[in-house]
């Protein structure tokens, strides 16, 4: 809980908003990530929920997912668009988070947090120039998504090596094959999510995994996620 915030602003335009988050040590409130992270340092918040980002909406090949968008809204949303794209971000929210925090986490929560083992983040960088983020100054307008159509032979997939099935990545890799093209990116070997080239070292080790337990880990997990996507997208080809 916020247990020592001392002012809270409000603003209606995102042009005020984004004067206030200029200011050094004011955090934004996209959904629910300062109750689970740093709340205790937060004194000064801006709440964005005036600002009309919560919207999630396909503009043309496009799908446009405001920052204050719940991740459960998002998926149920996805579940409504005929793309593989689409299905995959319904599959990795589902599986990154539980319902509780599906419903109260946003995008604009997962891009601030920018956490190293996050399998969504790794979505993000694995599908490349199909991801981009709009934002206005420190403020995260959206998260724009360039969706893959019908006819486009495309497949995707994602391995985690975790303590338990439910806790998040030790090492994750999230593949996707689009054509003759393949791209395979990977957490838990850098301190953010970054595409992977087999082989790759580990920079981190702590007591979850030595540096070499990572750097074979990853060789594992990606390569089973790019197996599952190549045939997921042979699948579609046919």
């Amino acid at each position: 809980m916020l247990i020592n915030l001392r002012t809270l602003h409000n603003p209606t335009t995102r042009d005020e908003a984004v004067m206030l988050l200029n200011k050094p040590g004011v955090k934004p409130l996209y959904g629910g990530a300062l109750v689970r992270e740093n709340a205790k340092e937060t004194e000064e918040a801006v709440d964005l929920s005036a600002l009309g980002l919560n919207r999630v909406q396909v503009e043309g090949d496009i799908l446009v997912i405001g920052s204050t968008t719940t991740l459960e809204t998002v998926r149920e949303f996805c579940l409504t668009i005929n793309s593989v794209i689409a299905a995959a971000l319904a599959e990795i929210i589902r599986a990154e988070y539980p319902l509780t925090l599906r419903n109260v986490m946003t995008p604009g929560d997962v891009i601030t947090e920018a956490r190293g083992n996050s399998l969504l983040l790794t979505f993000f960088a694995a599908i490349g120039n199909r991801a981009s983020l709009e934002k206005q100054g420190n403020l995260i307008i959206a998260r724009r998504v360039m969706l893959d159509t019908p006819d486009q032979d495309c497949g995707f997939s994602f391995e985690k090596v975790a303590r338990t099935p439910a806790d998040a990545p030790i090492v994750g890799a999230v593949a996707w094959v689009e054509g003759a093209q393949e791209r395979v990116a990977v957490c838990g070997l850098m301190q953010a999510p970054a595409v992977y080239t087999f082989g790759m070292p580990s920079q981190i080790a702590d007591y979850l995994g030595s540096a070499e337990y990572r750097t074979e880990m990853a060789k594992i997990v990606a390569r089973r996620a790019l197996e599952r996507a190549t045939a997921m997208a042979g699948q579609l080809g046919q």
